[in-house]
């Protein structure tokens, strides 16, 4: 070996192999990086989960982002609370230790108690009427916080979803006087608004009677149907909330022995038996959350992403059902019909 000149013998050979040894280090750390998976906690806080409908669009949603389940995404599903707040609890407290990149969840309740949970760990909401006034944001536009998501109320105006059902039961039934509401007094939502001002000017808008009725668990609907009918209601109003969702084929079954006719807010109650149901397209949300998963698995901060209002409205119809009920529904409805289901 030619002793002569160290330096130059370093530079042509010893370089070249530590360049080599460092990429061969580094490569396995980033490819580590890059493949690890996203860990997504599903929590329920109701007596079912999500209809198989919406948790697939969700998933459609992140494969159309080139996510692939058991890879590239690892879902922690947690089902069902049955609306105990203390097993949600446990729930919650089972995902934190997983230590899952975002919670994602689906009702007021849910969303409440997600947020009392953790002040850290992101959550995305896909279907919370009013988050502001249950103090899950600051604002629409800038949520703050580790929470945002999809509201299914795209009006402003306090009870005005309320008075688009109770407008079209009245278009059904143009002789209805006396409307039952069902409602779960214990939803959150009910703590901040003035609702029984809110319903009695809408029922004196749309020209009803309107007969609360109140459930707070499974139990209590037959008692709320039995209420209604005690109270020569000749439809119902089905409000949204955790536990009329989960379950809408009991309801519906109640609404077709008591020979109620009755709206929802969501399709997947007439698919279960319902009469009719107009609102927002659950689905296209679960699938639009896919997106906000995906930008904060990928560093976005869920306090900077706006809380979404809904696109895309739907009214839904069970001609059996209707003609089962004896009703005959005017051609000016039916033209509004944007989907019939058998």
């Amino acid at each position: 070996m030619d002793t002569r000149y160290p330096t130059l013998w370093r530079q042509t050979w010893v370089v070249p192999v530590l360049t080599v040894v460092i990429y061969l280090v580094a490569v396995p750390v980033n490819a580590q990086q890059q493949a690890k998976p996203v860990r997504i906690g599903i929590p329920y806080f109701g007596t079912d989960a999500a209809a198989p409908r919406l948790e697939g669009a969700f998933y459609q949603g992140l494969r159309s982002l080139g996510y692939v389940e058991g890879q590239s995404l690892l879902v922690e599903r947690r089902c069902c609370a049955n609306g105990n707040e203390e097993q949600f609890g446990k729930f919650m407290a089972d995902l934190i230790q997983r230590k899952v990149n975002v919670v994602l969840v689906a009702t007021p309740q849910a969303a409440v108690a997600a947020k009392q949970a953790t002040s850290t760990i992101p959550i995305v909401f896909v279907s919370v009427a009013d988050p502001i006034k249950l103090g899950l944001v600051a604002n629409l536009a800038h949520p703050g916080g580790n929470i945002t998501g999809f509201s299914h109320a795209a009006l402003a105006a306090p009870g005005e979803a309320l008075g688009k059902q109770m407008q079209l039961m009245k278009d059904l039934i143009p002789s209805l006087s006396r409307l039952g509401i069902l409602i779960n007094s214990a939803n959150p939502s009910y703590e901040q608004v003035d609702f029984p001002r809110i319903l009695a000017d809408l029922a004196k808008t749309v020209g009803v009677t309107p007969i609360v009725v109140d459930a707070h668990e499974p139990a209590d609907l037959r008692p709320a149907f039995e209420k209604a009918v005690g109270a020569r209601c000749q439809a119902i109003v089905v409000t949204a909330d955790t536990l009329t969702f989960s379950e809408r084929t009991q309801i519906a079954a109640l609404a077709a022995k008591y020979h109620l006719p009755a709206t929802y807010w969501f399709r997947e109650h007439v698919e279960a038996g319902g009469l009719m149901s107009y609102g927002v397209d659950l689905a296209d949300l679960w699938r639009r959350a896919a997106g906000y998963v995906d930008r904060i698995a990928k560093g976005a901060n869920p306090g900077d992403l706006p809380v979404e209002r809904p696109t895309k409205f739907e009214l839904v119809m069970n001609p059996n059902v209707a003609k089962s009920l004896g009703l005959t529904v005017p051609p000016s409805l039916l033209g509004r019909v944007d989907e019939f289901v058998q």
